[in-house]
Parts: C-alpha cells; sequence; structure tokens
C-alpha cells in the first residue's frame, strides 16, 4: 500500500511538472482574441521627395515637367525640364536644371546639365547623375556640404570613353512628370508671334536669346506703314511666370519713297509686362512708361503672320550686345555727332530724363575677357563679364547696379557666376552656378573700365578697353 501511495505521489509530480514546462496551466487563447501589434507607417521614396519639394513643385510653371534623381547621399536632386521626349511609353529627358538642398537645408539650384538627343537620356546610378552624347560622357553628383554639384568624371574618347558609356548603358533612365494645374506660363510659351487681338495690325514677335530666361522683344505694326512705332527691349522671365523690362527703347520710323528710313528715338529706358493667362491664352502688354495700369493690349498666338520691313531679326535692339555694342555700330548709332543731332548737345545725365551709362554702353576687352556694359533702368547699369579660360571652358558673370555719376562707378551686390563646360562639337556639357550674391564695383575711365571683384579678385590690376 505504501509503495502505491508512493507511486501515485511520484506520477503527480511529474505531471505538474509537465504542465509548467508546457504552460498549459496558462489560460488557452480563443478565436476571438488579439495580439496587439504596434504598426510603423513608411514614407516610399516618391513621397519624401513630394514632401520635401511640395512648395517648390507647385510654384514651377505650365509646361514643364520634373523628376527625382538620387544623386546625393541624403537627399534626392529635383530635376525640371521643358524639353522631354517618348521613349517606350516613358517621359524622358537629356537636358535639365538641377535643384537640391544646400548644407543649411535650402533648396537652391545646382546648375544644369545638357545631353545630345534622345540616345543619352538623363539616367542615375549610385548616386551619379549620367549625360552625354555620342562624343562624350559625363556624370557628376551633388555635394551638399560643398554646395556644389561636382563632376565625377567626363570622358572624351578612346576606351575611357567607352567604359564611362558602359557605366551609362547600365544606369536607370530619369523618368519625368508634366506639371499639372499651374496658373503660371513656362518660359517657352511666349515664343513666338502674336498679333492683337482686335485688328492683328500690331504684332508683337518673342525670341529666345543664348542666356537662359531672357527673350528679345519687338512691338511694331504688321503693315508697311510710311511711319510707324517701333518698340525693341530685353525681358526677363520673372516667378510670377510673367515678362518685364525695364530697357525699352522707342522710336517713330519714317520711311522715304526710297524705302530708307529715318528713326525717332522718343526714350530709351521704357518699362513694362508681358503676362500670358492661361485660361483664355492671351498675352497682355502693359507699358509702364506712359499710362501705367491703364495701357494695357491684348494678343493672341498667329505664328503664320510676317512683318514687312522690320522683323525681329533685322530690327537692331538696345540690349543685344553683339548687335549693337560692336565698335562699328556704335560709330554708326551713338557718335557725338549722331547724338547732338538726335538728341541734345550734352551728354545724357539724370536730369534730362536719360540714364547717364548711355555715355558707357558698349564692350570692353582685356585678353580672353570681355564685358558688356548695357543701360538698365533710368539710372542702373547691366553687366555681362565672359571669360574663357580655354576653348572648352567658359566663365560668365551677370551683375547690375546703380551707377554713381560723381566717381563714374557702379557698385553691385547680386553677382551671379556660371561655369560651362564645352564638348569638342560645341555643345553645352554642363553649367554649373558658381555662387550668387557676389559684390564689387565698375568704374569707368576715359575709354576704359575697371573692375573690382571683392568675391575672387579675379581682375585686380586689369584694364579693360573699349
Amino acid at each position: 500500500m505504501k509503495r502505491k501511495a508512493m507511486s501515485l505521489i511520484g506520477l503527480l509530480l511529474m505531471v505538474a511538472m509537465v504542465l509548467s514546462l508546457t504552460g498549459c496551466n496558462k489560460k488557452a487563447a480563443t478565436p476571438e482574441e488579439t495580439t496587439e501589434v504596434t504598426q510603423q507607417t513608411v514614407d516610399s521614396p516618391y513621397e519624401l521627395n513630394m514632401k520635401n519639394y511640395e512648395s517648390f513643385i507647385k510654384s514651377l510653371p505650365e509646361g514643364g515637367y520634373y523628376a527625382f534623381a538620387a544623386m546625393d547621399k541624403d537627399h534626392d536632386a529635383l530635376l525640371v525640364t521643358d524639353a522631354v521626349f517618348q521613349d517606350g511609353g516613358k517621359t524622358l529627358a537629356s537636358e535639365a536644371t538641377v535643384y537640391g538642398y544646400d548644407k543649411d537645408g535650402n533648396i537652391v539650384e545646382y546648375g544644369d546639365v545638357i545631353g545630345g538627343g534622345t540616345a543619352y537620356p538623363l539616367s542615375v546610378k549610385d548616386n551619379n547623375l549620367y549625360f552625354g552624347n555620342k562624343t562624350s560622357m559625363t556624370k557628376v553628383t551633388i555635394e551638399e556640404y560643398r554646395n556644389a554639384m561636382r563632376i565625377v568624371d567626363r570622358q572624351t574618347e578612346g576606351a575611357a570613353l567607352d567604359a564611362l558609356y558602359n557605366e551609362f548603358e547600365t544606369a536607370t533612365p530619369v523618368e519625368f512628370t508634366k506639371v499639372e494645374g499651374s496658373t503660371i506660363p513656362g518660359p517657352t510659351l511666349y515664343e513666338g508671334t502674336w498679333a492683337e487681338k482686335t485688328s492683328e495690325r500690331v504684332v508683337i514677335v518673342v525670341e529666345p536669346t543664348v542666356e537662359k530666361g531672357w527673350f528679345d522683344v519687338t512691338i511694331t505694326w504688321r503693315e508697311a506703314l510710311p511711319q510707324k512705332d517701333l518698340y525693341t527691349m530685353r525681358a526677363h522671365y520673372q516667378k510670377d511666370g510673367s515678362l518685364f523690362y525695364d530697357n525699352c527703347r522707342y522710336l517713330v520710323r519714317t520711311f522715304d519713297d526710297n524705302g530708307k528710313f529715318k528713326d525717332d528715338v522718343k526714350y530709351t529706358n521704357g518699362s513694362g509686362i508681358l503676362k500670358l493667362k492661361l485660361a483664355d491664352k492671351t498675352l497682355y502688354w502693359t507699358d509702364y512708361k506712359l499710362s501705367p495700369g491703364s495701357n494695357t493690349q491684348a494678343f493672341i498666338r498667329n505664328d503664320s503672320l510676317k512683318i514687312e520691313t522690320v522683323t525681329a531679326k533685322s530690327t537692331t535692339r538696345t540690349t543685344t550686345k553683339k548687335a549693337e555694342t560692336t565698335k562699328s555700330t556704335k560709330k554708326a548709332e551713338t557718335t557725338k555727332s549722331t547724338k547732338k543731332a538726335e538728341t541734345t548737345k550734352a551728354a545724357p545725365t539724370e536730369e534730362d530724363g536719360q540714364n547717364p551709362v548711355m555715355n558707357f554702353i558698349g564692350r570692353y576687352g582685356s585678353g580672353r575677357c570681355t564685358i558688356d556694359v548695357d543701360c538698365q533702368g533710368k539710372k542702373d547699369a547691366h553687366f555681362h563679364v565672359t571669360w574663357a579660360s580655354s576653348a572648352a571652358e567658359v566663365s560668365e558673370w551677370t551683375m547690375s547696379g546703380t551707377f554713381d555719376e560723381g566717381s563714374r562707378s557702379v557698385r553691385y551686390n547680386n553677382g551671379v557666376k556660371r561655369t560651362t563646360v564645352f564638348n569638342e562639337d560645341g555643345t553645352v556639357a554642363v553649367s554649373t552656378v558658381e555662387y550668387t550674391g557676389g559684390k564689387g564695383t565698375f568704374t569707368f575711365h576715359d575709354g576704359a573700365l575697371t573692375w573690382s571683384d571683392s568675391q575672387e579678385h579675379v581682375a585686380d590690376g586689369m584694364t579693360f578697353t573699349y
């Protein structure tokens, strides 16, 4: 009996041990019971990019396209273009302007990348952006800590070029998305011929210049007349989608029986805007010089029109430097004898309503560097500096400031430097903004100009002659 009792006790101990090991002494879960799981929502790369660039994308103009490109270890870059093509249902591009974050968390423009056609779409791989053409290939990356877009590799011949082509072929083409619902017209939408909405007598011709964002504009009467008004200006594309100008040259052109003409210049510093409204596809021209706010005319696109006698290409512009600032043109148009006959005996000054910079406009040069000077507004001067360091690389500066008649100098604090690298065939390989907000001073001397550049001191000791 005692042995049976011990066996029973041992059996009970074994059962208790098994239950403790298997957890069967715990309450069993019922089908209705669930386990609580903490879930986290993670943004996809596209969603994250849209959050980062949302406000910037909303400001992009109609007619443009944007894309994201992994070319920075911390943030994807934003590519913006208005020149796309279709390939297998994908919207691609071979050129674009690159935007990205700087080291302070601001969105900045890093420069332009320009390839050579549909065979070479912009492509990304390993935080590098590839672009090129049949004779060259380049890959660039953004170095956020330096606020710079750096050329990682660029090849133009031989085995090294073949190797870079092979890299490009394994990269992923960048797909672009069209800007939708914007009320801001893109710059390319202005290009072409516009006729006055009511009679088509007055015509506006808008042509792009080689300088990004700038347009040559001619406004005149379409038919040949014994006398007609002629407005010529260079306008700049604004963030609000308008074209603004403050350098309009207005003259009355009178023709004789032999077709020769004489110009009576009324003013040279007119200002105003051209504004395209997408809703009614109408271009509105507002002239600020004569009747600000009330002198607005409406135009509609009509590229089939031809302008007799005067065209945008044949008209001399006060702001088209190659056409107007050469020595031969200046002798023909702005010699002292011509000014005495057409304007006043004295040189232009602010007091007589003319921009005193008119006395100094033209092209000045020293070695490989040229400086083009032009009027801007009533008392300001605009400078365009071109410096060719080699046949394949050119640096350009643009800046403007107010002319001081006492010292005959112009101080500026808005200098922009852009460096452009060219392919062997003359096409642009890469164009990069080096800096903005540059400061310095231009000083005019008798037939000469000096430039004090506070940013890099590139022209110290140099004299630029007319």
